[in-house]
């Protein structure tokens, strides 16, 4: 069976392509900050729906869990500071602890999303006293400040380096879960007012890549003289 690889941003930019009549070229911006990394792609579609990878670039290292650590962090040293006793890693029971953390965390960061403030409450979290934690979305915004400043370094270097003046920029799409932090998404829309954004295409690297991969086999079919054939 025949394997086909793609990158995620080519596949949106096929799904992109599929839905929208290209009556003259457009450039995309592509922000796909997901959980682990963050990939910058800027890409030219012209009206055959040809595609043209301009400049690529982002940080293997850089994603959501960026903000969950931070989170994290600073859930345990407040505690800490009220007097609880921050799991360490020889307690039996620290991996447990951490995981509940985590988890607590996500869905905090996930209500600030659309809520101003969120809270946190684990009943004896250390065997004695409850973990009671409070954080307003303009502290959240605090903690990962230089964080955001580093995610908006990465994007206008790709920018820069494709040489395509900001305001040429067609539409910018956001993907990927954290993409849905408020204040990051603001910096962006801020910083290219005269790009279209959009922020809607969940399923557009899964279904563009079963666009390519079709296409794909419709070609090698025609090549081989096979096209309309039944397969046995």
């Amino acid at each position: 069976k025949k394997v086909y690889i793609i990158h995620d941003p080519l596949s949106t930019a096929i799904y992109y392509a599929s839905k929208n009549k290209i009556q003259k070229k457009q450039n995309l911006l592509i922000i796909d900050f997901g959980s682990s990394k963050l990939n910058v792609t800027l890409l030219e579609i012209n009206p055959k729906n040809a595609i043209k990878i301009k400049k690529t670039g982002g940080d293997s290292y850089l994603g959501g869990i960026i903000f969950n650590n931070e989170l994290v962090n600073d859930v345990l040293e407040f505690y800490r500071g009220e007097g609880g006793n921050k799991p360490q890693e020889q307690d039996q029971d620290y991996l447990t602890k951490m995981i509940k953390i985590e988890q607590e965390v996500k869905k905090l960061k996930e209500e600030l999303t659309f809520k101003q403030e969120s809270n946190i409450h684990i009943e004896a979290f250390d065997g004695q006293k409850d973990l009671n934690y409070s954080l307003k979305r303009e502290n959240f915004d605090e903690l990962n400040n230089a964080h955001y400043n580093r995610i908006m370094k990465l994007i206008n270097e790709v920018v820069q380096d494709s040489e395509i003046p900001p305001n040429e920029i067609n539409h910018i799409i956001l993907q990927g879960d954290a993409i849905r932090v408020t204040a990051l998404t603001k910096l962006i829309k801020d910083a290219f007012q005269d790009s279209n954004i959009i922020e809607d295409l969940y399923d557009a690297v899964a279904e563009g890549a079963a666009i390519h991969v079709a296409k794909k086999e419709i070609d090698r079919d025609r090549k081989s003289g096979s096209a309309g054939m039944p397969r046995p």
